[in-house]
């Protein structure tokens, strides 16, 4: 399967967003086709053993079969995406090897990549830059889907930012949510909702310290775009003070699932993958 990172100059100052969808737009499990391959239980201990057992036991312990599945997709697409680069510039790597940061950023012991995972609702999702340039700096990417905050059951949307999760939000962004409630739809107010929600979880990762330092500390503007689907999906990053890394907030295509991601590039490609061509990759 081609992907584009060819080593031109113009592919190696762009960062990346890969993702794939093991139900491919089905919403019953059974007619997905990665997931039917992965119910061979030989198949699946195949692929897990390409990772670490404490990886293993970190699979195993998911209940749900699908998030089983996403969990197994989401350590494999670091390894599948960065063997394609290697291969299309004539790189010859090591194993790859992953570390984790002081408060569990994945990260890479032996390469100068920089990268960020997510996964959401079947969904996985690898942001990755290959600029030596940019070796020191972060990447942090979320996936956030508007029916969470339904899940939620709240009397009303308001309730979201005003009762079950105040601690989260400051005081002025309140203020905007409260303004921008009184001009949009439904639908409208939960995609703002969840915006709020991604930022803030991924400039968390972008640092790497989760949401352990408090996300009512990253302050966002609730008239930041979400922006549309793109031609050719490329999008601009742009800059948010008075943060320091880019921003770029768009929908997956096909889906409403909101994409948040901070990094030091100017502009970014969206790539849709095919879940099933990451895992034979791995069987044959």
């Amino acid at each position: 399967m081609d992907t584009p990172i060819a080593g031109s100059a113009s592919s190696v100052d762009r960062l990346y967003l890969f993702y794939a969808d093991l139900l491919d737009g089905q919403t019953n499990a059974e007619d997905s086709k990665v997931i039917q391959v992965l119910r061979d239980a030989f198949k699946f201990e195949l692929l897990l053993r390409k990772f670490t057992l404490k990886q293993q036991l970190k699979i195993r312990n998911v209940k749900s079969e699908i998030d089983r599945c996403v969990k197994l997709l989401n350590m494999l697409i670091l390894e599948f995406i960065v063997e394609k680069y290697e291969q299309s510039n004539e790189v010859k790597g090591d194993k790859i090897v992953e570390s984790r940061g002081e408060f569990g950023k994945p990260q890479l012991e032996n390469r100068k990549y920089q990268f960020n995972l997510s996964d959401e609702k079947g969904l996985v999702m690898l942001a990755i830059g290959f600029d030596p340039s940019k070796t020191n700096t972060e990447i942090g990417v979320d996936l956030a889907n508007p029916e969470d905050i339904e899940d939620f059951n709240l009397n009303k949307l308001e309730d979201f930012y005003k009762l079950d999760f105040r601690n989260i939000f400051d005081d002025s962004e309140i203020e905007q949510l409260d303004a921008c409630f009184q001009k949009l739809e439904y639908d409208k107010r939960l995609s703002k909702l969840s915006q709020f929600w991604a930022l803030k979880e991924s400039y968390s990762k972008y640092l790497g310290v989760g949401i352990s330092a408090g996300l009512q500390n990253y302050i966002f503007s609730a008239n930041i775009e979400i922006k549309p689907t793109a031609r050719l999906n490329e999008y601009q990053l742009d800059q948010l003070e008075p943060y320091e890394p880019r921003n770029v907030c768009l929908t997956l295509p096909g889906h409403n699932i909101l994409c948040s991601v901070f990094a030091h590039y100017n502009s970014c490609t969206l790539v849709k993958l095919n879940p099933l061509d990451i895992v034979n990759h791995f069987l044959n």
